[in-house]
């Protein structure tokens, strides 16, 4: 979804959430990374959230600049 200049992708899922704090989703050393190439690349533009729904699963999104080729 394109959204104030930005390109934003949702990623979700319906799993168990992961061991460890049931209020909070953890970040491993793939999303760290992830995060620090799109502050590298986008700087504030990029934003990395992962969140619990109340569904139960997981939900993952991304802010990116989005510009036309």
């Amino acid at each position: 979804v394109r959204q104030d200049g930005d390109l934003l992708i949702t990623i979700q899922n319906d799993g168990p959430a992961r061991d460890g704090d049931a209020d909070a989703p953890h970040a491993g050393v793939g999303i760290a990374n992830l995060s620090s190439r799109l502050q590298i690349l986008h700087g504030d533009r990029s934003a990395l959230q992962l969140r619990h729904t109340d569904a139960g699963g997981t939900e993952v999104v991304v802010r990116l600049p989005y510009t036309e080729a």
